[in-house]
């Protein structure tokens, strides 16, 4: 029983991290993205696409809210393949009120 609904712990907590990167990444990495449409050459557009994709992770991850949210989908994979006390982190979500 416990397996299950960590499962669906983990599937609702991917979505939250899903929705709250696509609601925040285009407003925090924009700036990085600017020129990528002016490069010529395929190796050029390859080499810069993984040059931004790469910063554009290390931006999120920089991001304290990105990162908290990143860190329940770590806490339920590690829920459900060591022990379910990592299901604690999840209850953490109540003391974050603004």
């Amino acid at each position: 029983m416990i397996r299950i609904l960590g499962i669906i712990m983990l599937v609702f907590s991917s979505l939250i991290v899903f929705f709250f990167v696509v609601k925040r990444a285009p407003l925090k990495v924009d700036h990085l993205w600017a020129g990528f449409l002016s490069e010529k050459g395929f190796f050029n557009i390859l080499v810069s696409f993984l040059k931004r994709t790469i910063n554009s992770m290390f931006i999120l991850l920089r991001d304290v809210d990105v990162l908290y949210y990143s860190i329940f989908i770590i806490a339920g994979v590690v829920g459900l393949a060591v022990h379910p006390f990592f299901f604690a982190f999840h209850l953490m979500d109540v003391l974050r009120l603004e």
